[in-house]
C-alpha cells in the first residue's frame, strides 16, 4: 500500500484542488510555483515537502536575498511555503524560497537565474 498524507493547511488544500501538485518529477517545469511545507531544516538549507509526496532541497543560497548562516532563524518545520522550481534533474529537483523570487508575479526574470 501507499502512504496517505493528511493536511489541513489551506494553501496545500487549494493547490490540490487546482491540480497544482505534481506527483512525479517528470510533471515539473522550470519556474513553476509550488505550495509546500518545510519538512526539515539543516545547516545547508531546507527540505521542502509537497502533499503529492515529492520533496526538494532549497540550499542556503536559495533561502533569502541576504546571506544565511542559520536557516533555522528563517524557517521552521511544518511552515507553509511558496517556492519556485529552479532546477530539474532525473531523480531530483531544486527550489528557491527567496521572497524576491517567489512573490513576484512576473516570472520572465527567472531565465537569468
Amino acid at each position: 500500500g501507499g502512504v496517505t498524507r493528511v493536511t489541513m493547511k489551506p494553501s496545500l488544500l487549494r493547490a490540490r484542488e487546482e491540480g497544482a501538485l505534481p506527483s512525479e518529477i517528470s510533471q515539473l517545469r522550470l519556474h513553476q510555483f509550488l505550495q509546500g511545507y518545510v519538512r526539515a531544516v539543516t545547516a545547508y538549507g531546507c527540505f521542502v515537502g509537497f502533499a503529492s509526496g515529492l520533496s526538494a532541497l532549497a540550499p542556503t543560497h536559495a533561502l533569502s536575498s541576504q546571506f544565511v548562516t542559520n536557516p533555522g532563524e528563517l524557517f521552521e518545520v511544518g511552515q507553509s511555503v511558496r517556492c519556485v522550481v529552479v532546477s530539474i534533474e532525473q531523480a531530483k529537483f531544486g527550489v528557491s524560497l527567496k521572497p524576491s523570487v517567489c512573490m513576484c508575479p512576473d516570472t520572465a526574470f527567472l531565465d537569468s537565474l
